[in-house]
């Protein structure tokens, strides 16, 4: 669970007595939280939705998730109805973009002063490569998008501001002045030719945009590398579908949760296609976000073996 943030909790009511998951018992499902250890407050979410199999869930708004470690306590005022949290506390982390937009903060001004030196940015270079990471930046999930597109936007815009340091303006200058200075050539075997201003200061120019181009060369696949590992990270977390499956793993022989299992799913039984991916919890569920389709799920957990894949519907 993202630390301020809203976010979703689902609880499991089960019959006290046969164990047997509890249906269409929403409406007298209620929850309180308790924020790193405080009063127990009751969620503004006041009754959960169901999703199936004695599963619902609440809404927390982002105050309800502000907090290091959470506990929810739900209960439910039908007779003889227990419900538990799933699970019964968290503890929260950091917000991912948050942490990658400070490491790119840290990480590119260096880059960002070699690209400038010429008084250009990114879009002067005449480089496909721009065009390529705006395709990579689409294919990012939305959240991570809006905030990586605002950090290119502002370091595209610095760099395309900045103009040539005037210690190399005021060095080209002084070249041509002095290759204009007649006195400077000599007689009687000295080399009596006069020297061509325009072509020395040429000729220095060129070799600093060469310079220059090498600076941007590098940094240009900086930029790239960094787009590649943002998309490879977020490309398979929890999945991107319309449906909120629930996976619960448990052992064959005792019938315990199994945590801390790896599950991903595929599309294509030779697993190659991986859509989604998680880690079960205490309890040993973990939560997908699924299209409907024919899916082929697979575990992996030291000192378990499992048979690989299940072929499952999801509808």
């Amino acid at each position: 669970m993202i630390k301020n943030t809203e976010s979703k909790w689902i609880v499991f009511a089960f019959n006290r007595t046969s164990n047997a998951p509890i249906t269409g018992d929403s409406a007298n499902i209620t929850a309180n939280l308790r924020l790193d250890g405080g009063d127990a407050n009751p969620i503004d979410d006041t009754n959960p939705t169901e999703l199936s199999d004695g599963y619902y869930y609440f809404d927390l708004t982002a105050a309800e998730t502000n907090a290091d470690l959470i506990v929810i306590i739900p209960v439910s005022a039908t007779a003889d109805v227990l419900v538990i949290g799933v699970p019964g506390a968290v503890w929260t982390e950091s917000d991912f973009t948050a942490t990658m937009k400070t490491s790119l903060n840290a990480a590119t001004p260096a880059s960002v002063q070699n690209i400038a030196a010429d008084g250009s940015g990114f879009t002067a270079l005449g480089d496909t490569r721009i065009g390529n990471l705006d395709g990579k930046i689409t294919d990012v999930p939305a959240g991570v998008r809006t905030e990586l597109t605002t950090e290119l936007g502002r370091i595209d815009a610095a760099i395309s501001t900045r103009t040539k340091p005037a210690d190399t303006q005021a060095r080209v200058t002084l070249v041509d002045e002095c290759t204009l200075n007649s006195d400077m050539r000599g007689t009687d075997g000295a080399n009596t030719v006069e020297p061509d201003p325009a072509g020395t200061a040429a000729t220095l120019l060129t070799d600093m945009a060469l310079d220059s181009t090498v600076a941007k060369e590098a940094t240009l696949e900086t930029v790239d590398g960094i787009v590649d590992a943002i998309k490879l990270k977020t490309d398979t977390l929890g999945g991107a579908g319309a449906i909120t499956w629930t996976y619960t793993l448990t052992n064959s022989v005792t019938s315990a949760p199994i945590d801390g299992a790896e599950v991903w799913i595929t599309t294509d039984v030779e697993g190659t296609n991986v859509i989604a991916s998680g880690v079960t919890n205490t309890l040993g569920v973990v939560v997908f976000t699924l299209d409907a389709a024919t899916l082929y799920f697979w575990r992996k957990k030291a000192g378990y073996n499992f048979t690989n894949p299940v072929e499952t519907e999801v509808s």
